[in-house]
């Protein structure tokens, strides 16, 4: 059978080492299986891009990270947006017939990764970007994203709740993941806007001993957390000082560790303690339906793929990869269908 060749980049950090970052290295990885087994699926079927084969083109965003790390600027520690720029254009010069990019993972490399796509009219799908600056559609008009943004639904609850208690106090907590670093600094702009005062943004890698200090000393009692739970679950159990009646914690998410229950001190640490997060469809409803059908088949693949069986936690997000691909796919059936394109190459 006679068929036409497309080509689809994953962009993630794929050369990043599993000891620099345990979490997103996980993440990079089921990502991009995941990305690879919707591809797989696309290729199979008879109804969706009929004719056209999609083949998969890796393209590596790792650079050696930066030192610093400043909540309130667009840099994460991780990566060097200027190499993800590099990268994308590297990718529409090399890759035959790239026609769609998926991936990106933190919010600056996918804002300069996606920069350099639109201006070649390539369109490019998020799913854990949490930046508000990427819903510009002057500067990014080929990006989207298939997931609702956490990163400004979450800060304005917050502030709703804090402007009804007429609290003009805060401190942050925050992780540099996304979308909580993307939230904390959407949450830093609506406090400013709204005449709120920020005693102290102290990070969750300062250990202890840094958050303790940063905080007492500024006698905070409304603190607001932007860090996902495993870590703050290393930290938040360890604040006696900064926990309890006198203070009210506001987060993205609880304090966990990944397969243990909590102890019955940590319950009550615990207790009061409240969660903002955004609501999410039904994974029976559309455009869920076929992903929940087929869930057991992936979690599967992914169990051989990776000798271990992938925890709940490891599939949440990274599953987005495959519904973008997906979304993609429909997205090019349409167009071709609609405008009768003959496909690139015989």
């Amino acid at each position: 059978m006679n068929y036409s060749t497309i080509s689809l980049g994953i962009l993630l950090p794929f050369s990043m080492p599993q000891s620099y970052s345990m979490a997103d290295y996980q993440n990079c990885f089921f990502m991009s299986h995941l990305a690879s087994l919707a591809i797989q699926e696309i290729n199979a079927r008879d109804d969706l891009l009929p004719n056209i084969r999609i083949d998969t083109s890796l393209i590596d965003s790792w650079h050696q990270p930066r030192s610093h790390y400043d909540v309130s600027s667009n840099t994460s520690l991780y990566t060097s947006s200027g190499y993800a720029a590099t990268a994308a254009l590297k990718a529409v010069e090399k890759i035959d017939n790239l026609v769609a990019v998926y991936g990106g993972l933190w919010s600056d490399t996918t804002e300069s990764a996606a920069s350099v796509l639109s201006q070649y009219k390539i369109p490019m799908c998020g799913d854990l970007q949490g930046s508000p600056a990427l819903s510009n559609k002057n500067n990014y008009p080929y990006f989207f994203r298939i997931y609702s943004n956490a990163a400004t639904k979450v800060p304005q609850v917050m502030q709703l709740l804090l402007t009804h208690w007429k609290v003009t106090r805060v401190a942050l907590l925050v992780s540099k993941k996304e979308p909580y670093f993307s939230a904390a600094r959407e949450m830093i702009r609506i406090l400013n806007l709204n005449g709120v005062s920020v005693l102290a943004v102290s990070s969750y890698d300062q250990g202890v001993d840094g958050i303790s200090e940063s905080f007492l000393k500024v006698d905070a009692r409304y603190i607001l957390s932007f860090v996902e739970g495993q870590a703050f679950y290393q930290v938040y159990f360890n604040l006696p000082y900064l926990v309890g009646p006198k203070f009210v914690w506001i987060g993205m998410d609880t304090p966990y560790n990944a397969g243990t229950n909590l102890s019955t001190a940590e319950i009550d640490a615990v207790r009061g303690f409240i969660l903002i997060a955004p609501k999410t469809e039904s994974s029976n409803s559309a455009p869920y339906s076929h992903l929940n059908a087929s869930w057991h088949a992936y979690i599967s693949q992914l169990h051989l793929a990776s000798s271990r069986a992938p925890t709940y936690l490891e599939i949440e997000m990274p599953v987005g990869a495959y519904d973008c691909i997906y979304t993609i796919a429909y997205g090019l059936d349409k167009v071709y269908n609609l405008f009768h394109v003959k496909i690139l190459i015989p």
